[in-house]
């Protein structure tokens, strides 16, 4: 794991200023590659051939094809296999494969990757950059393009720190913010630099400065198969192949234990493929109603691995808070991105690679909204001019019926499909057209890839758009690598995402359970106690800690200079003046954290 930059003209001491600016994501080695029309800069982590021959910039036999990648190529064992009797290579690690497999095949390699990328391929003769991010989205890449220059790199600060861009806040990025708790792709918080988003290539011509986008891969359509011991038997068997691959590294690997189905997965084919006496695994424990502890303690104990275990405090969250913006560059509103800012330093002291859990949710359909698609799949079989009926008498009840649950289950079934999750969430927030018009793009493309199947469409929005690539992605890599360690995920193996599109939605979530055949592939792998166990999100107490006054002050003083500096849109403004600063509940709270969030970026990142 790494950090990389390069932008499109000649400047060694500017590329060794963002190489330094990244220095957290690559501690043990740096170089930089400049010649006459562009420079590179890398910051490394070694993972795979310790040496110095893996060394980044890395060249190709004759020098006209440099790379620099943050990532991993799990399968480069086998595609190595294939190019040596046509290439030279010149050191042992994985990512000098996408240098030869380039050479060999040109885009059509991305699709052969079995990993997780952000990189930029240089080729010298052409005058050519070309920059390309995996397909789950697990690996960031920003880039500013103004015509006449063209920079890139893994985090905004190293744009903005090692070059004269002008900080202007993006509006449309700000309402998404306050609308997602995150920035998605294309957007950055920054007008004039973008993120490079999952599944796609930009290349970039040095000699005439244009910029061309394309997608290597699309979304797999869904295809359902009913053979349900097949499907079973094949996710035991892929979820063994995407752990094992995992495995590879030069370096001690460990794993994240939440006590969760996925993790615990992990876990147990881990111990199947290693010594499980040698097996570190790292937990974060909460105190009192929040705390997981006792289910990490039936899996430490059916597996007998080398665990470590640490309680995050409201200390714990003070401390980090005070900090972590300093690691996510833009707004970031994730209450667990705290205490796995702390995981990830506990891990960090015995190992340099953890697995995780991550993904599973999204593959296998394991949220609420996920039982509520199928709850709302079945209500809108009933004809819609009886659902409106029945929402009208309602409504003719009084405002106490009219707000129920039943009316809001009713009205949610009357809207259109891909405006289903826009919808959701009710009608107390306000809904900017930037992120409307983001949702139903997002929903309508997620129902063209499934059919116009509810129940698949949400899953798959929240696996290609949503909950997954620049969120819970962006919180686990931001942090992981805040302290130098590789996370890889073995369930964002793009075999899931192909193997998800087989499964029928009803084998995924119904009205009542979620991740139903993922229960199924893990049976007899995991201990009972923890198949059979309901889904509970990695959630600190942190929504009840900022309750206290001090935290409630810095959001009325945050709310006041927003109205006072035109900051952010004045229908936030007063959404948080009459809604959430005078009242208290679940969505208040959350949204008393967001603001909290974006106060200690903007004291982070905007210049005074």
């Amino acid at each position: 794991m790494c950090g990389i930059a390069g932008f499109s003209w000649a400047d060694e001491t500017a590329a060794r200023a963002m190489a330094a600016a990244l220095r957290h994501r690559g501690p043990d080695q740096s170089g930089v590659r400049v010649d006459g029309a562009a420079s590179l800069a890398h910051a490394r982590l070694s993972i795979i051939d310790l040496s110095d021959r893996g060394r980044q910039p890395l060249g190709n036999e004759d020098g006209s094809l440099w790379l620099v990648c943050n990532g991993e190529i799990y399968n480069f064992r086998e595609l190595r296999r294939e190019l040596e009797g046509r290439h030279v290579f010149s050191s042992a690690t994985d990512v000098e494969v996408i240098l030869h497999a380039y050479e060999e095949w040109g885009p059509d390699a991305f699709r052969r990757f079995n990993g997780m990328w952000a990189f930029c391929l240089y080729d010298v003769k052409a005058g050519m950059f070309t920059l390309c991010r995996d397909r789950a989205g697990k690996k960031p890449l920003y880039y500013h393009h103004d015509g006449a220059r063209f920079i890139f790199a893994s985090e905004l600060k190293a744009i903005i720190l090692a070059h004269d861009i002008e900080r202007r806040v993006s509006r449309e990025a700000i309402d998404l913010y306050f609308s997602l708790g995150y920035i998605p792709s294309p957007w950055s918080v920054f007008e004039g630099i973008s993120k490079v988003e999952p599944r796609q290539l930009l290349v970039y011509d040095l000699k005439n400065g244009s910029l061309t986008k394309d997608r290597y891969a699309e979304i797999p359509a869904a295809a359902p198969e009913r053979d349900r011991g097949r499907l079973v038997a094949e996710g035991r068997a892929l979820l063994r192949d995407a752990v094992r691959l995992r495995l590879t590294a030069d370096v001690p690997v460990g794993a994240f234990l939440s006590g969760g189905l996925d993790s615990s997965a992990i876990v147990a084919t881990m111990a199947e493929a290693t010594d499980p006496a040698k097996l570190h695994t790292f937990s974060i424990g909460f105190e009192g109603a929040y705390d997981e502890t006792e289910f990490m303690e039936i899996v430490r104990k059916a597996f007998r691995t080398r665990h470590h275990h640490q309680i995050f405090t409201e200390a714990d969250f003070e401390r980090t808070f005070a900090g972590f913006a300093r690691f996510y560059d833009e707004p970031f509103d994730d209450a667990a991105c705290f205490p796995t800012l702390d995981l990830a330093e506990l891990a960090r002291k015995d190992v340099t690679v953890c697995l995780s859990g991550d993904g599973g949710d999204e593959i296998f359909g394991g949220y609420k909204m996920h039982r509520r698609a199928a709850r709302h799949a079945a209500i809108r079989r009933i004809p819609a001019f009886l659902r409106r009926g029945l929402l009208g008498l309602l409504r003719l009840a009084g405002p106490a019926a009219a707000a129920g649950k039943f009316a809001e289950t009713l009205r949610l079934s009357l809207v259109r499909p891909e405006e289903f999750y826009l919808e959701s969430g009710g009608r107390r927030v306000p809904r900017p057209e930037v992120f409307r018009a983001w949702s139903i793009r997002s929903m309508r493309e997620a129902l063209a890839k499934t059919g116009g199947d509810l129940r698949q469409a949400v899953i798959a929005y929240d696996l290609y758009f949503h909950t997954l690539p620049d969120f819970f992605l962006v919180k686990v890599d931001r942090a992981s690598m805040a302290h130098a360690l590789e996370v890889r995920c073995p369930l964002l193996d793009w075999r899931f995402f192909e193997f998800a599109a087989r499964v029928p939605a009803r084998w995924k979530a119904d009205r009542k359970r979620t991740k139903i055949l993922f229960r199924e592939i893990i049976a007899g792998l995991v201990p009972d106690a923890i198949a059979a166990r309901p889904k509970k999100g990695f959630t600190p107490p942190v929504l009840e800690w900022t309750q206290a006054e001090k935290y409630r002050t810095m959001v009325r003083d945050e709310v006041e200079e927003a109205r006072r500096s035109g900051l952010i849109d004045r229908a936030w403004i007063d959404f948080y003046e009459t809604e959430v600063l005078p009242k208290d509940d679940a969505l208040t709270r959350s949204m008393r954290l967001r603001m909290l969030a974006f106060g200690q970026w903007k004291k982070t990142w905007l210049k005074p």
